[in-house]
């Protein structure tokens, strides 16, 4: 019976991930399944602890009715990220529910992180959160196949990473690219599923790189290497060949535009989010957007913003990609289990 309800259960966790806290009858009205289906797959949801009574909502003549919402206690996602900052390895560790609360969040700086090490504390985190269901990982850098390559983490090249977490955590694991996982959660905060967004870094003395999401998908290309448009050959030197990393640096917003006409011209995105050291003062982007409408006719330049932190954007995609496994497969997540409850 369970396996013949997951498609209306699934559509129903769209609705309820979501957040807030709805009836039968709207539910029914969000995903066009009958009454009778949505009351035995919230019956099956409210067995397993999945879900919550939330109160009523009062109608006319005396009537109400029942609303449910997910409960943020069943089956959270354990998320993680490394970074690099002034030669630190940053560690950050988090427990987020379904609908996108931190339920637990914790920071570590290292002078060094192997992959051994990293699979550990990510292990310690999942053995003080037990209730996790899944752990999404990202990485600053290339994540094919599971194996972590051209890290700005030397020391994790070469690291089966999902392997590794799986052996280690008993859960499903997954990891990608911090770009990606920033530019999806950007993507899922607009909430346009028509849109084209893409995210583009531009830190000082760095290569820069962007993230696009086109039909609700990362563009990766073949390799995992599409966006790397700090490769793009410009004439810094005279010549036209591939900016050294230190050609980035302030000012530099010929290059910088230089960059995002690429972008612009290859992918034609409705928004691009800026962030990075190069572009730390919205004079500096406007300087930039005026450039390319030099070049560019005015009506396909993309709508410019600039966010400094984008912690929130990297969450949300470490979720939201976690979420998107869990409906593709729900029967690999593993429940808590499961404690009888009322049927409603």
């Amino acid at each position: 019976m369970k396996n013949l309800l997951e498609p209306s259960i699934s559509a129903l966790r769209r609705i309820l991930w979501k957040g807030g806290a709805h009836t039968k009858r709207e539910l029914s009205d969000l995903t066009g399944l009958s009454i009778a289906t949505v009351n035995a797959a919230l019956n099956d949801m409210n067995r397993t602890g999945e879900i919550l009574a939330a109160g009523a909502r009062h109608g006319g003549a005396g009537r109400t009715a029942q609303l449910y919402r997910a409960n943020e206690a069943f089956s959270p996602v354990l998320a993680a990220h490394v970074d690099i900052d002034r030669g630190a390895r940053v560690l950050v560790r988090a427990v987020l529910s379904v609908t996108g609360r931190v339920l637990d969040r914790d920071e570590t700086r290292l002078p060094e992180l192997d992959g051994a090490t990293l699979v550990r504390l990510i292990g310690d985190w999942r053995r003080s959160h037990p209730e996790s269901a899944q752990a999404s990982v990202g990485i600053p850098g290339i994540v094919a196949e599971g194996v972590v390559s051209h890290c700005d983490l030397p020391e994790l090249d070469g690291m089966d990473i999902v392997s590794d977490l799986e052996r280690e955590l008993g859960v499903p694991a997954l990891a990608a690219n911090d770009m990606h996982l920033k530019a999806y959660g950007f993507f899922r905060e607009l909430g346009d599923a028509k849109k084209t967004v893409t995210l583009a870094n531009f830190p000082m003395g760095v290569r820069p790189g962007t993230a696009t999401i086109a039909n609700g998908a990362v563009v990766t290309g073949a390799g995992q290497f599409a966006g790397m448009v700090g490769f793009i050959p410009a004439g810094t030197h005279g010549a036209l060949t591939a900016p050294d990393p230190e050609d980035f640096s302030k000012p530099c917003p010929e290059l910088v535009a230089h960059a995002l006409a690429a972008v612009v011209t290859a992918l034609n995105p409705d928004i691009i989010l800026c962030t990075g050291g190069l572009l730390d003062e919205d004079a500096a982007l406007e300087q930039v957007r005026y450039m390319l409408e030099q070049w560019i006719p005015k009506e396909f330049v993309p709508h410019l913003e600039r966010r400094d932190d984008l912690e929130n954007c990297y969450l949300r995609g470490l979720l939201a990609r976690a979420l998107d496994a869990r409906l593709s497969d729900p029967l690999s997540i593993g429940r808590l289990a499961p404690e009888e409850g009322s049927r409603i």
